[in-house]
């Protein structure tokens, strides 16, 4: 059984289904179920390699204590991967990684998932650059 502290943070691996193509295309499509409405996912998008690439323990963290799909590394998938959690509206993103890789994040779900719209999940940021001049002009330390 799941921690109760955790369960609503962490995406259940009952609620996943991975849907094979009819056709002789290799994509298979996962498809994320909502069972509990106060659910309130945690979404992690790592740049391991920003600033001195200090990302990798940061990254083996995440992938111990969240679902595996919930972690989205940019050295091996891309920002399409938010895409899966369009349909959740109660969701935050953890963006680790330099100012370009916030930024980039930021512009993407603008464009790209326009279902988030109004109800934009709130952003916390892990500053792994060099500069991190976001986070240091938000008052956020870097």
């Amino acid at each position: 059984m799941m921690n109760s502290k955790l369960r609503d943070i962490i995406l259940n691996p009952n609620n996943v289904t991975i849907k094979k193509p009819c056709t002789s295309k290799p994509n298979n499509q996962i498809h994320l179920k909502i069972s509990n409405p106060n659910q309130k996912l945690i979404i992690v998008i790592i740049n391991k390699l920003s600033g001195g690439q200090s990302g990798n323990e940061y990254l083996n963290s995440f992938y111990r204590y969240l679902n595996p799909l919930q972690v989205i590394n940019l050295l091996d998938e891309t920002l399409s991967k938010l895409k899966l959690f369009s349909s959740f509206g109660n969701c935050s993103l953890i963006v680790a990684g330099g100012d370009g890789t916030v930024g980039s994040v930021i512009n993407y779900i603008k464009e790209e998932i326009p279902e988030w719209g109004e109800r934009m999940p709130a952003i916390a940021v892990l500053p792994l650059g060099t500069g991190n001049d976001l986070s240091r002009c938000l008052g956020w330390g870097g």
